[in-house]
């Protein structure tokens, strides 16, 4: 951390070794990196159980008479070196959970690891597809842990899963996805990203001083959580067309954009409800930076493209008339980057660049498909 170079280059060393890792077996490299992000007290930077027992045996049968002091001060020693290996810093965690998003995409140039049969008739078991439910158990973990700046990873991790996975069929029952099987700890994941108001014990009673504030969602959390919802309501890939997880997956989605739109048009902002605060970052630019709510903006436009798409009556059914016009103005207003929506000063930033054409596509298709272009 003192010397920037060389955490620059130390960082980089690790990505390409996490590479190499994963291709040779992916589970394995996000559990490696798992022990580090997802760190817990008496264990190692590599997952292992610290036995500070054994030490302190191992002392005691050492000791001779007149040298208790001596030894206590020994197995002292071996303890707080023990403790301070097993307690990585917050930064480091961080970016050992990017590396474990990233495993997905690092190895989906190879056609064993993103198909089931082709990968049982290849030799060895470690191909991707394989090993896809110890992936999502390590997604699902850090996307639902108590550490808010990891859960933005495990999302991110489950969303590359899904779209490396996305075309992948399950041989051993025709005609369903192979991520089907993973639908409840998807779903899970979403439900965590952004708290439900209406389901916790926030009240909205903002002249009681005894009442907490209402929370806010996490703007990353949003950003993940909507590419997430976004793949996994494309072509059925999870939902595997069940009418309640389609639900829950466009009610994610269409609760912040609901939010949003409603006060753009000047609607639903005689009072301030405990909804409109949880998703102020799109609301309010002043809540946060304007590149942030820009990307949230668009993340959500996009996503509810994809839900008009491959949802349309869910994702409408949602939105009241007005709001639902207000819609297309927005998805208009994306397409032509129009400053209302993007500042020009914002276009050329890489995220914002990148969440645009990831969304120029979905948006134009349902702009095509619906009647909220006229």
């Amino acid at each position: 951390e003192v010397d920037r170079k060389t955490a620059s280059d130390a960082t980089r060393a690790l990505w390409l070794l996490t590479r190499a890792n994963a291709l040779d077996d992916p589970a394995k490299a996000a559990k490696r990196l798992a022990a580090v992000a997802l760190h817990a007290p008496g264990q190692d930077w590599g997952g292992n159980e610290v036995d500070v027992t054994a030490a302190e045996d191992a002392g005691a049968g050492d000791r001779d008479e007149g040298e208790g002091d001596e030894n206590a001060d020994r197995r002292e020693n071996i303890f707080r070196e023990l403790s301070g290996r097993s307690a990585p810093k917050l930064s480091t965690r961080v970016v050992a959970a990017a590396m474990m998003s990233a495993i997905p995409k690092l190895v989906s140039n190879h056609p064993a690891h993103l198909d089931l049969a082709l990968a049982r008739s290849s030799p060895g078991n470690k191909w991707l597809v394989s090993v896809a439910h110890a992936i999502v158990d390590l997604g699902y973990k850090l996307a639902t842990c108590s550490v808010e700046s990891l859960r933005p990873r495990g999302l991110a991790m489950l969303t590359n899963l899904v779209c490396v996975l996305g075309e992948s069929k399950d041989p051993d029952v025709p005609g369903s996805s192979l991520l089907e099987q993973f639908q409840a700890q998807v779903l899970s994941a979403l439900r965590a990203a952004v708290p439900d108001p209406t389901t916790n014990s926030f009240q909205d009673s903002p002249d009681d001083p005894s009442t907490p504030p209402n929370p806010i969602a996490d703007p990353a959390c949003i950003v993940e959580g909507m590419a997430l919802a976004g793949e996994a309501l494309t072509n059925n890939r999870v939902t595997g067309g069940d009418a309640g997880a389609v639900r829950r997956i466009v009610d994610f989605i269409a609760r912040p954009a609901v939010a949003w739109l409603e006060g753009s048009n000047g609607s639903g902002m005689s009072k301030q409800t405990s909804t409109s605060r949880l998703f102020s970052a799109l609301r309010d630019e002043s809540e946060c930076a304007e590149g942030i709510t820009c990307r949230v903006r668009i993340v959500t436009l996009r996503a509810c493209a994809v839900a008009a798409v491959h949802a349309p009556e869910a994702l409408f059914a949602k939105f009241p008339e007005g709001v639902s016009v207000s819609l297309g103005s927005q998805w208009a207003a994306l397409t032509t980057r129009s400053p209302s929506l993007v500042g020009a000063d914002l276009v050329t930033r890489l995220a914002v660049a990148r969440d645009l054409v990831r969304a120029a596509g979905p948006t134009l298709e349902a702009l095509a498909s619906t009647s909220l272009s006229s």
